[in-house]
């Protein structure tokens, strides 16, 4: 799912109206992206599959 998330960043990035980007700009911009979104809340809970308490 991650590769499908960062396509679909990619295609808004790379639009008609801004299609003549660099591809590394394209990268730099999508790193940039997914470092402002990241939530270390979110990604350091841990999750009981076996529902004890």
């Amino acid at each position: 799912m991650p590769e499908e998330r960062t396509m679909s960043v990619f295609t808004r990035m790379n639009s008609t109206a801004c299609n003549r980007q660099q591809v590394r700009a394209l990268v730099d911009m999508t790193q940039i992206r997914q470092w402002h979104m990241y939530d270390p809340e979110v990604s350091n809970k841990t999750i009981d599959s076996f529902g004890a308490p």
